[in-house]
């Protein structure tokens, strides 16, 4: 893929320091005296315009994220594209000017339409994705204007608002000045119709060969959303045979194509010494899951890091980006996805322990990895997809908050209700009844008989019967702080009611899978990340066709079904939140590497999806009675699920950039190999 024209457009930004109460804050103005700008270029044009407001933080502290998001000091502004012949990818970035001393660590940006409808969640400035401009500035949002069938122009019009504000954890600091603009960058782009171009090949044998098929569902690729090339994929018993290719010292094979002309590869183990693919191979010395435990204590003061890198020959593991803490109440939040030896120094290591969600002041889920042979030499490891499976919440290949699963009812006398209501920090049980049901979740946590006003209440979703002993369990998450349960499954799942609902922040912190994937890319494949689509989406759709108990009026016999709970065939990935990418702020990932979904495998069919053991998928199945499920695909290719706790093989998946050229013939003797 050439990027043929490139254009800018400027719209300047100024800055200014304010003194609160003897402390300093960065605070931002627009300059209104920028005037509205257009560009063409040849076939492009790109035109910003009604520019207006102001960005003022100008005698306030820093915010919470609700205060920020809400906050009357924005600035708005429009993009408008035209397309003639070819489409146009634009992006709006940030570019901090040299003389900028703010920590940008704790500057918080937040992109909607001028309905504050979300286009781009909150994030950290230093988490937002690089820009494609090459500039250093940071990609807040991410465009696609192409032709409509049977058009010979296309006119495009995104209206934006822009709110800046700082971190309520900012510290106290002398005076920073935070100084930047605000650009839109532009392109086009022309696919090279070279016959040896990647997709093209695969493209003309969907005409000739049966292990090629034409895909003619709904799609949408990458962060542009829905791309116009045709999606072809590898299918049926032929199919293993032709597919392989060869690339960074491993081989690979095709998955299919993306809308954008890119193409999708499945790790498929280490290269023998001839850069071929047979299958006589040695298992790569890859990340081997251990046991997880879901009580680890963590009350020694240990060294954490963010990262590991390890050593292939002595198997020792060195921790990165450390830092020592104790695990407390305190602390926790910062711990939570992070990695430690459970020592002092983090350094060459046997063992290393990835970080899981809270259980306890002292105590954390934790997944044990070693370095060791891949059980599969077409995997890179094994992996759970996270420390435990008590919580809907790890369904997530990211996630934010965990409510705990409890269980238990409550003896003697007590009230239960349809709703709370929350004043004075105090809950208040309304409309009750003696005994819960589907229509009545809430009670107070506490023991004190026919209680209705308490500090938290409990919510009860599952009664589950063993049909062996005729015993009842009953399983309850704790709110508080005046959560009610809508709130939980907003941070646990991002469940909307309405699609006009707001965004949680719900991908904060890091799987056991995704960052066990992270870590061996780092070892593997980080000098080939040039080669790579660093638009594509890998999709983890937490979509619901039904939420069961967590509904208030939902039954207590049912349960949470994700979207995949029913194998599809659709190419699409529901919510941003869910559409991880490079690109993706909402959606964070480290490097462009990510699995399969339920859908991939349902194309590529039994013939051609097995590995000879299990391996994950990134599709989230149900949350039943206690336990997140994911979907699987088993030895004979077929789909199954388990708890996302369950160690199983780890077979990542990343796309080959369009416009790539290749030599080769697919088979296991002459893979495909870049040009």
């Amino acid at each position: 893929m050439e990027k043929k024209k490139r254009i800018w457009t400027i719209i300047g930004l100024v800055i200014f320091i304010a003194l609160v109460g003897g402390v300093s804050y960065s605070f931002f103005v627009y300059n209104k005296d920028v005037a509205d700008v257009s560009l063409a270029v040849g076939d492009i044009a790109l035109d910003v315009s009604n520019i207006n407001g102001t960005i003022s933080l100008t005698n306030v502290v820093p915010k919470i994220d609700s205060e920020g998001m809400t906050s009357s000091n924005y600035i708005d502004f429009t993009v408008t594209g035209t397309v003639d012949t070819e489409k146009i990818y634009y992006e709006v970035y940030i570019l901090p000017k040299s003389n900028s001393t703010l920590d940008t660590s704790y500057l918080k940006t937040y992109l909607t339409d001028q309905t504050n409808a979300t286009l781009s969640n909150v994030t950290i400035y230093n988490n937002l994705a690089d820009s494609e401009s090459g500039t250093g500035g940071k990609a807040i949002y991410c465009g696609l204007i192409d032709l409509n069938s049977g058009r010979t122009t296309k006119t495009e019009t995104k209206n934006f608002r822009l709110r800046l504000w700082l971190d309520e954890d900012y510290p106290a600091s002398t005076a920073k000045i935070f100084e930047f603009d605000l650009y839109v960058y532009a392109y086009n782009v022309s696919e090279d119709l070279n016959s040896n171009s990647f997709y093209n090949k695969i493209a003309n044998l969907a005409s000739t060969a049966d292990y090629v098929s034409t895909y003619s569902g709904n799609h949408n690729d990458t962060v542009f959303g829905s791309g116009i090339s045709p999606i072809y994929y590898y299918t049926g018993a032929n199919a293993a045979d032709n597919s392989n290719v060869y690339f960074a010292g491993f081989c690979w094979q095709i998955v299919r194509t993306t809308d954008d002309g890119g193409v999708k590869l499945a790790f498929n183990g280490q290269a023998d010494a001839n850069e071929e693919c047979g299958a006589d191979r040695d298992p790569i010395i890859g990340i081997k899951g251990g046991t997880v435990t879901q009580l680890t204590a963590l009350t020694a003061s240990y060294s954490y890091g963010k990262s590991f890198t390890y050593n292939e020959s002595t198997k020792k593991i060195e921790l990165q980006d450390k830092f020592t803490a104790t695990w407390s109440d305190d602390t926790y939040k910062d711990l939570i996805g992070t990695y430690t030896c459970k020592n002092a120094t983090g350094s060459n290591c046997t063992t290393v322990y990835y970080v899981g969600h809270y259980q306890s002041s002292t105590q954390a889920s934790t997944a044990p990895y070693t370095i060791a042979a891949a059980t599969s030499y077409r995997a890179i490891g094994t992996s759970a997809i996270n420390a435990f499976y008590d919580s809907p919440a790890l369904d997530g290949y990211m996630y934010n908050e965990v409510y705990l699963m409890k269980t238990g009812l409550k003896e003697g006398n007590h009230l239960y209700g349809s709703d709370v209501t929350y004043a004075n920090n105090q809950y208040t049980v309304t409309s009750t009844q003696a005994t819960h049901d589907g229509t009545h979740h809430y009670t107070c946590d506490s023991d004190v008989e026919n209680e209705t006003t308490c500090d938290k209440v409990r919510y009860y979703y599952r009664d589950y019967t063993n049909t062996s002993t005729g015993d009842i369990t009953y399983y309850y998450i704790v709110l508080e702080n005046g959560k009610k349960i809508a709130d939980a499954l907003k941070e646990m799942i991002n469940y909307k009611a309405s699609a006009s609902e707001q965004d949680h922040n719900l991908n904060k912190y890091n799987s056991a899978a995704k960052g066990m994937i992270e870590n061996w890319y780092r070892h593997s494949l980080i000098d080939y990340t040039s080669y790579l689509d660093l638009n594509t989406i890998y999709c983890n759709d937490r979509s619901t066709t039904s939420i069961g108990g967590f509904s208030p009026s939902g039954s207590l016999t049912s349960y949470i079904a994700f979207y995949q709970s029913t194998s599809r065939s659709v190419l699409t990935c529901a919510n941003k939140l869910d559409s991880f990418s490079v690109k993706n702020s909402s959606a964070k990932l480290e490097f462009p590497i990510g699995m399969l979904t339920e859908t991939e495998r349902v194309l590529m069919g039994v013939d051609y999806a097995p590995i000879g053991v299990t391996y994950w998928t990134m599709s989230p199945y149900r949350y039943t009675t206690n336990a997140a499920n994911m979907r699987y695909v088993q030895v004979a290719g077929t789909s199954s699920a388990s708890g996302s706790y369950n160690r199983y093989a780890i077979r990542p998946v990343i796309t080959l950039k369009p416009g790539i050229t290749v030599t080769g013939a697919g088979t296991t003797t002459s893979p495909y190999k870049i040009s």
